[in-house]
């Protein structure tokens, strides 16, 4: 579960360009399909709210995620949660930005990366994706 959670979050990032503290702040309600596309509502800072289409690459490991732990019916749950220790068994306390840090920093060095990543990495990266892939 860890794995498809990091993952999740990791690919959530990116393909969003959302802050860390956007997608911390995320229900599982928050991922909800509309017309033809999953969306993501993500919780900005003041209260505000935005939404924004999801990559397809975000909607299968989201998929997975929710699938494998359970969520589905946990609407006005916290999406990223923590787990109990080392059980990897999901609990209901979202994940805070310290913990996805860390998340990033292990899963930076276990991949031989750059260990100067961090949660606004992601952010970054993808921006900069977008705008060599033609966006605007």
């Amino acid at each position: 579960m860890v794995g498809l959670r990091d993952r999740a979050l990791i690919a959530t990032m990116f393909f969003s360009f959302a802050r860390i503290g956007a997608m911390l702040g995320m229900n599982v309600g928050d991922y909800f399909p509309k017309r033809k596309r999953y969306w993501l509502r993500l919780h900005e800072k003041g209260g505000k709210y935005r939404e924004v289409p999801a990559h397809h690459v975000v909607e299968e490991y989201l998929d997975l995620y929710i699938r494998e732990g359970g969520l589905q019916e946990q609407k006005n749950t916290p999406l990223f949660r923590t787990t109990i220790g080392r059980t990897r068994k999901l609990t209901e306390r979202c994940l805070q930005r310290q913990e996805a840090w860390a998340m990033i920093k292990r899963r930076a060095i276990a991949s031989g990366v750059n260990t100067d990543a961090c949660n606004h990495t992601f952010r970054a990266s993808g921006i900069t994706n977008y705008l060599r892939n033609g966006g605007s």
